[in-house]
């Protein structure tokens, strides 16, 4: 228990509200930083997740497997967009067009 509370008091403050005021997790994960697709990924994972859940307990169970479905594609596209935004800024720093 003592090391928690040791560990606990080194660790504090580093996560003071001065660090989080400084504008790298705002620069992080707001829109257009580089954590945005992550925050959106895990929403909308957790809220397909709690939908399909609630859907199966329901008795619909077709409905709930399109919900995956539709979640699925969701998070493919997310990511296909993510990664066609970085290719473009490489090829913008090469001087490429697509």
């Amino acid at each position: 228990m003592l090391r928690f509370i040791i560990l606990a008091a080194f660790l504090l403050p580093l996560s003071s509200v001065d660090i989080a005021e400084a504008g790298v997790v705002g620069d992080t994960f707001s829109k257009g930083g580089a954590g945005f697709a992550i925050v959106q990924l895990l929403i909308l994972a957790a809220f397909g997740a709690l939908a399909v859940y609630v859907i199966s307990a329901l008795g619909y169970g077709q409905v709930a497997s399109m919900t995956k479905l539709v979640t699925v594609f969701s998070c493919i596209s997310i990511v296909i967009g993510t990664v066609w935004a970085a290719i473009s800024k490489i090829a913008n720093v090469f001087n490429v067009t697509l």
